[in-house]
């Protein structure tokens, strides 16, 4: 589990789930996640300096996109678990 940084103040949010996957055919780590009523998976590549992911949202897509790995701490330390081994599967 992750939770999410307060935006200005307000209530924590629920937290985020998160699962070890396996790795890509890169040898980089996968991962899927629940945040609320969002499910989707984050795949490292380029050594894990960048993620690519898939956001889904009551079984459709929502969301897409490639994202530095540093321009997000909470991406940043599921993908640092991830590759350190520290996450299950589920």
């Amino acid at each position: 589990m992750y939770e999410k940084a307060s935006v200005d103040g307000a209530d924590t949010e629920a937290p985020v789930l998160v699962w070890y996957v396996g790795v890509s055919k890169g040898n980089e780590p996968v991962v899927r996640y629940r945040d609320g009523p969002a499910t989707g998976t984050l795949s490292c590549y380029d050594d894990c300096q960048f993620v690519t992911g898939i956001t889904q949202t009551g079984g459709r897509i929502t969301q897409t996109g490639r994202i530095r790995v540093t321009n997000d701490p909470l991406i940043n330390a599921i993908m640092r678990d991830a590759r350190s081994g520290a996450l299950s599967q589920p």
